[in-house]
């Protein structure tokens, strides 16, 4: 459970370094430097 758990905050780091720069412009955080 331990490795599971450790996944699942790595992807909740990815997707927030994701969002601060921008990468997904199609995300809900990033919808008005989209456009």
């Amino acid at each position: 459970m331990s490795d599971i758990k450790a996944m699942n905050h790595n992807i909740l780091m990815l997707e927030r370094f994701f969002d601060v720069f921008g990468i997904y412009p199609y995300s809900t955080k990033n919808q008005n430097y989209a456009k």
